[in-house]
């Protein structure tokens, strides 16, 4: 699914530059993507959270950020549900504005929530 990988928006930036990509492979998944990469299939374009020097040898992680864009993420909980402590210490780890009581509140509340930027 384009939409779901950030394929589309990678096309839009190339369209904005009038270039063709010479794309022969494609692939959702960043792991086979640096697959493809380590193999000498070309070069990939992944989220940079997927690329991880140490567990990556033999690639080259660039950042690519101030040609693509950066992305939003998003957590999903089920609303109305019991939440075990584990699921508010990872929400606030990754967006420390979000406590546990303001995810409660949301929870609760059947609300969505954006994390402070």
């Amino acid at each position: 699914d384009r939409a779901f990988s950030g394929r589309a928006s990678i096309d839009a930036v190339f369209s904005a530059h009038d270039v063709q990509p010479d794309i022969v492979l494609e692939a959702i998944d960043a792991d086979v993507i640096k697959t493809y990469v380590d193999v000498g299939l070309g070069i990939g374009i992944i989220a940079g959270i997927a690329f991880d020097p140490r567990r990556d040898k033999g690639l080259i992680g660039l950042p690519a950020g101030h040609l693509f864009g950066t992305h939003t993420a998003r957590v999903a909980v089920k609303s109305g549900v019991f939440l075990r402590d584990y699921v508010y210490v990872l929400i606030e780890m990754l967006a420390p504005s979000l406590t546990r009581d303001i995810v409660m509140e949301a929870v609760e509340g059947n609300t969505s929530i954006e994390a402070a930027g």
